[in-house]
């Protein structure tokens, strides 16, 4: 048993598990601690809100079949809005993905075994797209790339088998009916079809004009099924996403578009088998320290060992390929690589779609996977006689792209973090808010990885989550991306008319809260009295030395408009935290008590913002960010004890960021008003050396 065990290990047959394997390794060892991200919250807060079956409607003017893998995915996950569900959906995916390309470069090439495995173990670790954790959106995309792969199988069992209308070609011609139009990212690579469909058309000696008719006749179907998608998507529909750009690409002449087009191409193709390779061998992709760089060390010695004796072992046992069918491999591999690298381009440069290995345009580089891989195969396979070289070669590239998938996983188990925190911090500093109230925010931390339509989902979902009105009754704006023009001018009273695709909103500027949320400190209510912004940026030490003109006039005005009084203390009856998703509320740390001592202290409510100091006081819990301090040394001061006000304040002299001391400067001559025959409010400030001028 142990030796048939061993010899299906280091066998071929084996390669699914060594796939499985891989791709666990790349994209599940943080499978608990990655969430929902973008498109995915807004997606999930739809079927949540009006049900999957809305799904149609909401893909109606962007891509219409793609609502239908939604409502059928949301009906066998019964429903679930568990990010760790969805994640191993997109774990699953991914790897059904590498086996539907392996069953069909060994259908393509049956005795390529040893090609058609390296290619594989490749595209289950394709260092070109960095974002599989976005995990509810790119399933669906990892399932249409599968069902292409699988198209091609099956048509090529029907070819070889000469049953062109049997059951295997009659399902192929259906899943390319439903992947190509539904994602349209592949709709290049379906031109590669008819090279395929000659590469395994039995030649049986017939005229050259005999078999292009008979592989005209194979690939009908299809291009009857491509064609039609064309018209449709050229001449009569219109997405509200990637509208069609054929003529601005035009507007300058054919010739400088066919130079504009040809260098796009030769960039797309240098980044596909060139860059994305190299670049996870670059060590700046990685942590310097930590537990993560150590696992990341780990896990490439591992892999790396473990390529070589695997593939020592199982390429022995594969059936050999002979000298011309080696040949002819190489010669059909590199024409569809190719071919394919110079297709897959069609459907982004009619969009005018910009392609990169960075975020967010790497995604593009998903139609790109198959003709990547085998291009790399080809290269290493043609220029390496050496056979161990070649081995080496292959163990070293999967090793450095599954570690730098795992640093990518990192990235996002991070952001999790911080989306988890700040969903925490305002829960507890705006436990509920008014209807048909705006939150505003000039920017996030990870700032490319979070939008307006994701923390609008998060908003309705947490303070109306049993709205079923697509008029909506909150509205994230985050001021510094395209949801700016809804909101032209920070300016009181001016209505606010918000439409998107699939939801609206109506309010009015003077019903707003302005936020601030970093990655070090709490999440910050600004406003024009209690936190102007001036008061509150610790983390730098001039608040507005680094920032541009823009940011610090939006920033002000918007905290101009804050409206404390749209904020409650209790929190609604309907409101709950979305525990399903973020998981139970975090243990208590300074943040938690500094949230409701900023909540209480709008209220002047200062015996509970004592309290919650002296439990913190009590934990051991603290800050070092001096404006985190303000309610506190407010309320010792207004309770009579002027001594402890003091105290918290001179942690702060030695040395302040500018923001502190303007902060307290402001803070203590408003005490010193307020108590105006008490001799250390002004001894305090100054202590403080404050500007009269400055606050």
């Amino acid at each position: 048993m142990i030796k048939r065990i061993s010899n299906y290990i280091f066998s071929i047959s084996f390669l699914p598990w060594i796939l499985g394997l891989l791709c666990f390794l790349a994209y599940g060892l943080f499978l608990g601690k990655v969430g929902f991200y973008m498109d995915d919250w807004y997606l999930m807060w739809w079927k949540h809100a009006f049900g999957s079956s809305e799904y149609i409607k909401f893909f109606n003017n962007s891509r219409p079949l793609i609502s239908y893998y939604f409502i059928v995915a949301n009906f066998l996950m019964g429903g679930s809005d568990n990010p760790l569900v969805w994640q191993i959906i997109g774990l699953i995916t991914r790897w059904l993905t590498a086996i539907a390309f392996w069953q069909m470069l060994n259908t393509i090439w049956p005795k390529a075994k040893k090609q058609n495995a390296w290619a594989a173990v490749l595209s289950a670790v394709f260092p070109g797209f960095t974002q599989h954790w976005i995990v509810f959106i790119y399933s669906f995309f990892f399932l249409c790339l599968a069902g292409f792969f699988f198209s091609i199988t099956l048509m090529v069992k029907a070819i070889q088998k000469n049953k062109y209308i049997g059951l295997n070609y009659l399902l192929s011609v259906l899943i390319m009916a439903y992947v190509v139009p539904a994602s349209e990212f592949y709709a290049g690579l379906e031109l590669t079809r008819l090279c395929i469909i000659w590469f395994t058309y039995p030649i049986n000696d017939q005229k050259l004009w005999k078999r292009i008719f008979a592989v005209i006749k194979i690939w009908a179907p299809y291009s009857i099924i491509y064609g039609g998608f064309l018209l449709w998507r050229v001449f009569f529909f219109q997405s509200v996403n990637h509208a069609l750009e054929v003529k601005s690409i035009f507007s300058e002449g054919f010739f400088n578009a066919l130079i504009s087009t040809l260098r796009s191409l030769y960039q797309v193709i240098i980044d596909s088998i060139l860059r994305i390779w190299v670049n996870p061998f670059n060590l700046n992709n990685y942590p310097e320290s930590g537990i993560v760089s150590i696992v990341i060390l780990v896990v490439s010695i591992l892999v790396f060992i473990g390529m070589i004796i695997w593939q020592k072992n199982a390429l022995k046992k594969a059936s050999p390929i002979d000298q011309s069918s080696t040949k002819k491999w190489r010669k059909q591999a590199l024409t569809l690589a190719v071919l394919s690298l110079c297709v897959a381009i069609i459907p982004f440069l009619s969009a005018n779609l910009p392609i990169d290995i960075v975020y967010p345009y790497d995604r593009f580089l998903l139609a790109f996977l198959m003709g990547s891989c085998l291009f790399v195969v080809w290269a290493i396979e043609s220029i390496e006689s050496n056979e161990i070289r070649a081995v080496l070669f292959i163990a070293a590239i999967v090793a450095t792209s599954t570690v730098y998938q795992i640093s990518n996983a990192n990235f996002y188990k991070n952001l999790w973090s911080s989306q988890k925190r700040f969903y925490w911090h305002m829960v507890w500093r705006m436990p509920d808010i008014e209807k048909n109230t705006m939150v505003i925010a000039y920017e996030m931390p990870y700032r490319d990885y979070w939008t307006g339509g994701a923390l609008t989902a998060q908003l309705n979902w947490t303070y109306n989550p049993d709205g079923t009105s697509k008029n909506v009754d909150y509205l994230f704006i985050l001021l510094n991306s395209s949801q700016k023009k809804f909101i032209p001018k920070l300016i009181p009273n001016q209505a606010v008319e918000f439409k998107d695709i699939i939801y609206s909103f109506s309010g009015n500027s003077s019903q707003t809260i302005f936020v601030h949320y970093s990655s070090d400190g709490c999440m910050r209510v600004l406003d024009s009295v209690q936190n102007p912004p001036a008061y509150v940026w610790d983390d730098v030490d001039n608040p507005y030395q680094d920032m541009e003109e823009r940011r610090i006039k939006e920033t002000i005005n918007g905290a101009n408009l804050t409206d404390l009084s749209l904020i409650s203390s209790s929190p609604s009856e309907t409101g709950k935290p979305l525990t399903r998703i973020v998981g139970d509320e975090p243990a208590h740390g300074w943040c938690y008590y500094f949230e409701k001592a900023d909540l209480a202290w709008q209220n002047k409510d200062f015996e509970t913002i004592i309290d919650l100091f002296n439990e913190a006081d009590q934990k051991g819990l603290s800050s070092n960010i001096g404006s985190e301090y303000y309610p506190f040394v407010d309320a010792f001061a207004h309770l009579g004890n002027m001594d402890k006000a003091i105290a918290e304040t001179e942690k702060w002299i030695s040395n302040p960021s500018p923001a502190s001391k303007l902060g307290f400067c402001s803070l203590w001559r408003k005490i010193a008003t307020d108590f105006p025959g008490d001799a250390k409010a002004q001894q305090m400030i100054d202590k403080l050396e404050c500007d009269i001028n400055s606050y």
